[in-house]
């Protein structure tokens, strides 16, 4: 993957990232 800053990013990988933390964090 190539790094991208995160304001290129698609809004849909950033909701996606943004779930995996939340369950993260839930998970700890």
């Amino acid at each position: 993957m190539q790094q991208v800053p995160q304001q290129q990013q698609s809004p849909f990988l950033q909701r996606v990232m943004s779930d995996e933390d939340e369950e993260a964090m839930i998970g700890e």
